[in-house]
């Protein structure tokens, strides 16, 4: 004799499928995606920083190079100031990344400071060479 089992499926947990995401899942997944995103952005702008800091110390060689120049020649240079002359007959003072400014020239050192201060380039003339100290704080 066969057996005719009917059932609701209303009423039949056992049975019941799941369509979509919880709300929990939804937002669980929307905050790991939230801190890579975050996490991307730090190291982007890290790499900003660094990327800018060695513009100007390109830059920085280039002047460093008029300065030993001048002080070879007139043992001296002028002040750093945008668009003024190096010394005479040297070319002038180029304008620096927006996060950079010149400090001054001092015992034949010209000094740039960057990223408010985090990035320090010291450009010793004499001895043709510009490094960057960073600060740690």
């Amino acid at each position: 004799m066969n057996t005719i089992r009917l059932t609701n499926k209303n009423n039949n947990k056992n049975n019941k499928k799941e369509n979509g995401f919880t709300l929990v899942e939804l937002l669980l997944v929307m905050a790991i995606i939230g801190i890579l995103a975050g996490t991307i952005a730090m190291g982007m702008s890290s790499s900003r920083k660094k990327a800018r800091v060695t513009s100007t110390l390109k830059t920085a060689n280039n002047i460093n190079a008029e300065l030993a120049d001048c002080y070879l020649r007139e043992k001296s240079a002028n002040d750093p100031v945008v668009g003024e002359k190096i010394c005479a007959g040297a070319g002038t003072y180029p304008e620096l990344n927006k996060r950079c400014f010149y400090l001054g020239v001092a015992n034949h050192t010209l000094t740039i400071v960057c990223n408010k201060g985090e990035d320090i380039i010291f450009c010793d003339a004499p001895n043709s060479k510009c490094v960057v100290n960073q600060d740690e704080q």
